[in-house]
């Protein structure tokens, strides 16, 4: 009933802090075909299946392929502190980063080690991030009912996505967080 209040005043830009259900998403929705900038959230697991999220809480076709311009996630990952100690990736991190991008095998990495000024080896916390931007061709792929979790993947692969694990992975090779942390917090992901 808020939203739709908020609607009368005629706003640019609409803040929803949850979608939850297909009355929300509706009015979302349509909010955004009419013009306004609708920022929002959905528990989904990566950016990819926000998307199927939305068709699952009933939204049609033509509308998502309509009012989406693009789908973002995020994970917050714990920064090693600067007393991280070099080290060399195992079999199974290695193995890991392989799936993401091409890694020399000696490419050095960095562990947590502890000091006074941060007691266990990590000090702050840093995103690892994933921008979905929706191209007409997606549009298209949408519009005529061709979505489902596996192609939305295929073609965000085709077309040069890069998945949360991946910029995830890049925060560990320059030093920003370890792999234990990644794995900790991306488990879902990998």
């Amino acid at each position: 009933m808020a939203l739709r209040s908020i609607l009368r005043q005629d706003p640019d830009i609409i803040l929803i802090g949850e979608i939850r259900d297909y009355e929300t998403a509706q009015i979302a929705i349509r909010a955004a075909i009419t013009g306004h900038l609708v920022l929002t959230t959905l528990h989904t697991n990566n950016a990819l299946s926000s998307i199927i999220r939305l068709k699952d809480l009933g939204v049609e076709n033509y509308l998502l392929s309509s009012a989406i311009n693009a789908v973002a996630s995020q994970r917050l990952v714990r920064k090693l502190c600067d007393c991280k100690t070099p080290d060399k990736m195992t079999d199974l991190e290695y193995n890991l980063a392989r799936k993401y991008m091409d890694i020399d095998r000696d490419k050095e990495i960095y562990r947590p080690n502890g000091c006074p000024k941060c007691n266990d080896g990590y000090k702050g916390r840093e995103a690892c991030e994933e921008v979905f931007i929706l191209t007409d061709e997606f549009r298209d792929m949408v519009r005529n009912n061709q979505i489902d979790l596996v192609s939305v993947s295929n073609f965000a692969k085709e077309n040069n996505f890069i998945p949360m694990v991946a910029n995830g992975l890049q925060k560990v090779f320059n030093g920003t967080t370890s792999f234990e942390e990644l794995i900790n917090v991306m488990y879902d992901q990998i």
